[in-house]
């Protein structure tokens, strides 16, 4: 905003003056005596040195309740003017040191305690908010925009030609002071794919050829499942996890995320008993968990291995006990590993329940490995055999154990 803009009230023009333009710089006196006065010219006058001293004299405990948002919204306007100023400098390195012969990148990285790819891409930024998203870069430094704002539309818009991050830019800075982040971001998608359509369909084919799923195991007996792909592909599985997981009743204590993350594993596990997938090893595709004997009768809570993981043993109790599991008992030693010989029977009923006894041996003529040997490699050595492999045994060729 200007000095005066101007706007229509019935047919009346009305000037608008900025209130940074009729505000006085609060005083030593009005911090002191008049705190909720001297936070909120802070929140409205440019961002400066002179109100970063004012506002670091406010003492929070006299503040009243909209004082100390004033005084908030006012620290934030005065990050975005360090930050701004920080963009500033990293151009300037960028300008500097554009091939990296003067190491000035990697001291930057090391001043600022980032990883070197950061610093790449805060270079990056810094180079684009100080040429051709000069806009953005002043609504920064008046303290009207966050430098995650900023950052989001560097990020979106590098690989645009100049005319069109010109059009993004311009579509985008008018709402982007009353916007979140979320909703930036969302706007500044909406602006390429107007601006940038033919692009993006080609973008979309290439990002589309690298869709995939990833699994991570992590703390707790947890893990994540990432998927990337097409989003008529990701609303497709939304919508049905979403549908699934409104089943519930008066007596159903768990939340909506909860619900969720259990329709998904209950759809997958349904897919699972569906006649025609294919099988690994001859074995039709399961979830395996390896636990000893003695924690399944809950004697103990040794941990058991879900597909080779850790994972506690309330998790292995349960999955081994649920209905429909198949189990299999193999004889180790004192220290738990398998041995390579036949159980000569399954426990009885006093100790665990019971299971199908192994009669048959693990030594075979033939090429391909009987399902007993198979079942045992698998659970014996639950990965793959090659130093630092960690591809779990059921994927791997079996009858390859040497080269």
């Amino acid at each position: 905003m200007g000095e005066s803009d101007q706007i229509m009230v019935d047919g009346i023009t009305v000037d608008l003056v900025d209130p940074a333009q009729c505000t006085p710089l609060p005083t030593s006196s009005d911090v002191l005596h008049r705190p909720d006065q001297a936070a909120g010219a802070a929140s409205v006058l440019t961002p400066s040195g002179a109100v970063l001293t004012a506002v670091e004299s406010l003492l929070p405990g006299r503040l009243s309740d909209t004082g100390l948002i004033d005084a908030l919204t006012a620290c934030d306007r005065l990050r975005a003017l360090v930050d701004a100023k920080q963009n500033e400098l990293l151009a300037e390195l960028a300008h500097r040191d554009p091939g990296g012969e003067q190491f000035l990148r990697e001291e930057a990285a090391l001043a600022l305690h980032l990883a070197p790819a950061t610093t790449q891409d805060r270079l990056q930024c810094a180079s684009e908010l100080s040429s051709r998203l000069w806009d953005t870069f002043d609504l920064l430094r008046a303290g009207y925009l966050s430098a995650v704002h900023a950052r989001i539309l560097a990020t979106a818009t590098v690989d645009l030609p100049d005319p069109v991050a010109a059009k993004v830019q311009a579509q985008v800075l008018r709402r982007a002071p009353g916007q979140t982040p979320g909703e930036f971001r969302a706007a500044v998608r909406r602006a390429i794919a107007k601006h940038d359509a033919k692009s993006q369909n080609e973008k979309h084919r290439a990002a589309a050829a690298q869709r995939h799923v990833r699994r991570e195991q992590v703390e707790d007996g947890m893990g994540w499942l990432t998927l990337f792909a097409p989003a008529d592909g990701i609303e497709t599985v939304w919508t049905a996890v979403n549908a699934w997981g409104t089943k519930t009743s008066r007596q159903d204590q768990r939340t909506a995320d909860q619900r969720r993350a259990d329709a998904l594993v209950e759809i997958c596990t349904a897919a699972l008993a569906l006649p025609g997938l294919p099988t690994e090893h001859g074995l039709k595709p399961t979830v395996n968990v390896t636990l000893a004997a003695s924690t399944l009768a809950g004697t103990d809570n040794q941990p058991g291995y879900l597909n080779g993981e850790p994972v506690p043993a309330d998790i292995a109790r349960r999955l081994a006990t649920q209905p429909g599991a198949q189990r299999h008992y193999w004889p180790v030693d004192q220290t738990g590993h398998l041995l390579d010989q036949t159980c000569p029977h399954a426990p009885t009923a006093s100790t665990v329940p019971t299971g199908p006894a192994l009669d048959s041996s693990l030594i075979t003529h033939r090429y391909q490995p009987t399902t007993t040997i198979t079942r045992h490699v698998i659970t014996r050595d639950q990965h793959c055999i090659m130093p630092g492999c960690r591809r779990r045994a059921h994927t791997c060729q079996l009858d390859h154990r040497t080269p």
